[in-house]
């Protein structure tokens, strides 16, 4: 077993020697303090990681340049005028072409 690139025995000797510093009425205190400590800092990391990949994908996206916003709005507000009337073949336009 290998945590934080500690082994087994030095993990051992760690914890006895807390014992002895702490005793054991500190212990439950000081697992509960490390424990919310490490809740915290993983917290703070995943919004960290969100914030930074909303970031990066707010770049990614194209953005409109003012005459494009502008040209989308008026042929937005003036679609293409088709009369009852005339048919539309594949490759022609909706406008009559003899006109």
């Amino acid at each position: 077993m290998d945590l934080f690139g500690i082994g087994f025995g030095e993990l051992l000797l760690i914890l006895i020697v807390t014992l002895i510093v702490f005793g054991p009425g500190k212990l439950p205190e000081i697992g509960r303090t490390i424990g919310r400590m490490t809740r915290n800092l993983k917290r703070m990391s995943s919004e960290f990681t969100a914030a930074m990949n909303s970031e990066i994908s707010r770049e990614d996206k194209p953005r409109d340049t003012e005459g494009e916003r502008a040209n989308n709005d008026i042929q937005a507000r003036n679609p293409p005028q088709v009369n009852p009337g005339d048919t539309v073949r594949p490759g022609t336009t909706t406008e009559s072409e003899g006109t």
